[in-house]
């Protein structure tokens, strides 16, 4: 198994040249080998979408201004 800066090295590289939606399951797996489950779910959430019982982060909402 690669260690882990060489696997994060060709993260940063595949991010410089390919679309996030390519690289985000090597990120997927990075995590989970580093035991980050936040990073992970945040990456499956962004891949696959969000279920309906989790809120957003606050980069996906889109503020609305209601005039009556």
């Amino acid at each position: 198994m690669k260690d882990f800066n060489s696997i994060k090295n060709q993260i940063l590289k595949e991010l410089n040249s390919k679309k996030l939606s390519d690289v985000l399951p090597s990120i997927i797996d990075f995590a989970q080998r580093a035991g980050n489950i936040m990073l992970k779910q945040l990456c499956v959430n962004e891949l696959y979408g969000y279920d309906a019982d989790v809120e957003l982060p606050e980069y996906r909402k889109i503020p609305v201004i209601l005039y009556d």
